[in-house]
């Protein structure tokens, strides 16, 4: 993508890494905005921006090692670095608030709820902690061991990181090391102020609106934009019929920025007064570890509502209220992660021309890695004529190691010509997805949440007639 005048400046998007380091570094490698010497990673035009979209621990083997990449990038270029906070993330702080040694030789059941008092829906579904003990043949009593093992494999879906971690200590000079002591390392990157998980949430945001783009984990919708609810506990959010008590802000800019307040709150409180907040109804930094879980029927969480419908496991299209507040507030694209979308972006397209990019290539490949796949996002904006609509670049290879380079925009002279079919739904679950070599469309259908997703290649003009007969008989 080429700056067409000097003022302008790319804002480059990643999310969901989860640890995987060798992914970052081929990310790298390709970006246009990030890069690398002396040892030390890089952003050399002082104008440009990195957004990491959370999720940064968990599944790839080198969280330490990932987590570090990204401190020293916000270290080293605080404006120009944003880094969000993922599900992935904040449920890391039960760590510090609810897990460690007074836990130790209580009855499973009690450890448990004192743990996760209450828990969504996906979680009452997994094992128990009791039944974990059994399923072992290990004697029903609480240890740290056996409680984090639970913990990671049965609630944070993160049955490797011990593993993952003793290796990854080991080559940092530790030498063997016991399961108690990994166990003890898990434990103190929440517990200690200085740990990896404590300075992640430290610095990181709930959202990020950087000119006309704005970033979250999740995603937006009717329900959640524009809101931000009142600090509460989780058992609020649990039995709550509708929607928390908070406030509504038709400014993006202050939605933005109390969003980011909300999360300071959190973590301050989550730091100062770990097991029992000063209010006395809920453990230090409660609410921000429990906006990333689905408690009650709203979705009012940008970190975990995504544009998956949590009913139907499919695709669905940006609603009419979100539509508006993005044009009200001149945002033009939504950049969010959170749930995978294929081994290319997925991109929904509203009727006011705003983009709304899906960033999380995760589990693409047939092994639940990503095969050759690597995506970068680009935006692309005007500080001379900030009215000027943002541009979205998607470049990468698939699964397959085929490349795909496209730009989306109405306005943007090297934009695709199939920038007004993108990111629109035709024939039931089908959805135009990115441009394929020989000038057609390549289209999805997801399965699962896109844990699984089928491919097809049809051609503009099939497609286009498609949309203008269902646009009809709409």
């Amino acid at each position: 993508m080429r700056r067409s005048t000097k003022m302008r400046y790319l804002i480059s998007y990643l999310t969901d890494v989860e640890g995987d380091m060798s992914y970052f570094r081929r990310f790298v490698a390709q970006s246009k905005v990030l890069g690398e010497a002396d040892g030390k990673y890089i952003i050399p035009n002082g104008r440009d921006h990195f957004v990491f979209g959370g999720d940064s621990f968990d599944l790839g083997g080198e969280d330490l090692t990932f987590h570090d990449a990204l401190l020293q990038l916000k270290r080293d270029y605080p404006r120009q670095v944003h880094l969000l906070l993922g599900n992935r993330d904040v449920n890391k702080m039960i760590f510090r608030t609810s897990v460690g040694e007074w836990l130790e030789g209580l009855p499973p059941a009690e450890a448990h709820r004192r743990i996760y008092p209450v828990e969504s829906p996906i979680q009452r579904k997994g094992v128990t902690y009791e039944a974990y003990l059994s399923q072992h043949n290990l004697p029903p009593i609480t240890t740290l061991v056996t409680l984090v093992k639970w913990i990671l494999k049965h609630r944070m879906a993160a049955p490797n990181v011990l593993e993952d971690r003793r290796k990854e200590l080991e080559k940092r000079g530790g030498g063997t090391l016991s399961d108690e002591e990994v166990v003890r390392h898990i434990l103190s990157t929440a517990q200690s102020d200085d740990g990896a998980v404590t300075e992640y949430i430290r610095h990181g945001q709930l959202a990020a609106l950087i000119g006309r783009a704005l970033f979250v984990h999740g995603g937006v919708c009717e329900e959640n934009v524009g809101y931000v609810p009142f600090p509460f506990n989780a058992i609020e959010a649990a039995t709550s019929p509708t929607r928390l008590p908070g406030e509504t802000y038709p400014s993006a800019a202050d939605w933005v920025r109390e969003l980011n307040l909300l999360k300071e709150k959190g973590f301050n409180e989550w730091l100062q007064s770990p097991r029992c907040a000063p209010c006395g109804t809920r453990t230090g930094g409660e609410f921000l570890h429990a906006y990333a879980f689905r408690y009650t029927p709203v979705r009012y969480s940008v970190m975990v509502n995504s544009f998956v419908d949590f009913s139907t496991r499919q695709l669905r299209e940006v609603d009419r209220a979100t539509e508006v507040y993005l044009k009200q507030n001149n945002i033009d694209v939504v950049c969010c992660g959170h749930q995978p979308s294929g081994d290319s972006p997925t991109v929904l397209q509203t009727e006011a021309r705003q983009f709304i990019v899906m960033g999380d290539n995760s589990y693409c490949a047939a092994d639940n890695s990503r095969g050759r796949a690597i995506t970068e996002v680009l935006v692309e904006q005007d500080d001379d004529n900030p009215s000027t609509p943002a541009s979205v670049r998607l470049r990468g290879c698939r699964t397959d190691g085929t490349p795909f380079d496209f730009i989306l925009s109405y306005r943007h002279a090297g934009a695709t010509p199939l920038t007004p079919l993108l990111g629109k739904r035709w024939n039931k679950q089908w959805w135009a997805k990115i441009p394929s070599p020989d000038g057609g469309v390549i289209c999805q259908c997801s399965k699962d949440a896109f844990y699984n997703v089928d491919y097809k290649t049809f051609f503009a003009g099939r497609i286009g007639s498609t949309m203008n007969e269902n646009e009809k008989r709409v």
